[in-house]
């Protein structure tokens, strides 16, 4: 069964918006916490949100800096492998998406 599509947008009432945020911040550490323990890698991640002066870190600030300064030490090579910019993945989104109106439009077109 396929699910409607969501959108998105800003919750205007600010208490709301917070009680939501810190909802989805909780549900989104346990999904890294889920991935750290199921698939045994490595998750370190830094959130800012504006209800606090200080970043949410995941683990802890020693493992998340510990995990930067691992990255930051690869090879330029080795560590730009798998990133990809803003530019690049759209890019990689609109060709997808053609390739998925192609594949529409031939169907279309054998059904006429």
């Amino acid at each position: 069964m396929a699910r409607n599509k969501v959108n998105y947008a800003l919750i205007e009432d600010a208490s709301k918006r917070k009680v939501s945020c810190n909802k989805r911040l909780k549900g989104l550490l346990k999904n890294f916490d889920e991935l750290k323990t199921l698939c045994d890698v490595e998750v370190a991640t830094i959130i800012y949100g504006p209800y606090r002066n200080e970043p949410y870190t995941f683990p802890n600030n020693d493992v998340v800096r510990n995990t930067f300064i691992k990255f930051k030490e690869l090879p330029t090579l080795e560590r730009s492998k798998h990133m990809v910019t803003r530019e690049e993945f759209t890019m990689q989104r609109i060709k997808k998406l053609e390739e998925q109106l192609q594949k529409v439009r031939k169907e279309i077109g054998s059904r006429k």
